[in-house]
């Protein structure tokens, strides 16, 4: 630049000795101005690379969250598939020796749907697979999980499963 910068005032000097109609002040008024268009040419060029720059970062980190959300559900897929064979084969295990119960007043305290339920549970389906089965809402379905607890007077999940296998309500 500096040197291209002394090129041109050497141009300029020697063009005004000529006789040059435009002068000294012309030929430094465009150099100026080629100046100013060359500097925001430079910032506009510096600002459109800070600005890809930017959205490369962005939808990295766009990625880097996406992924990370991906594999938290993909855990808990696991972690709850893993959860419910164990409990399946924990049960099937000492569903020999469980020997159902006759229908109590508790059992049969139960509407269909809530019996519907704790067999789902029973089977180790989690509340969004019983919401799909049954074509409700997972809010309904907690709602049916408590009611089930509540009126059986069982602390969880693990209760309700045992619960079914000695009333025979799931084999």
């Amino acid at each position: 630049m500096v040197l291209l910068s002394a090129a041109y005032v050497a141009l300029a000097v020697v063009l005004t000795r000529l006789g040059s109609p435009e002068g000294l002040d012309g030929f430094t008024v465009f150099y100026l101005l080629l100046v100013l268009a060359w500097c925001i040419g430079a910032w506009l060029r510096s600002t459109r690379i800070a600005e890809a720059e930017r959205r490369r970062a962005v939808a990295e980190a766009t990625r880097a969250a996406e992924r990370t959300r991906i594999a938290r559900e993909l855990h808990d897929v696991v972690t709850h598939h893993v959860t419910a064979m164990v409990v399946q084969a924990v049960a099937a295990r000492y569903a020999s020796r469980i020997r159902p119960a006759e229908q109590d007043q508790d059992g049969g305290a139960l509407t269909p749907r809530e019996l519907e339920v704790l067999r789902l549970i029973a089977d180790g389906l989690s509340n969004s697979e019983i919401a799909a089965t049954l074509v409700i809402s997972q809010e309904t379905v907690k709602t049916y999980v408590s009611r089930i607890l509540t009126k059986l007077d069982l602390r969880d999940r693990v209760q309700a499963v045992v619960y079914a296998y000695r009333r025979g309500l799931v084999t």
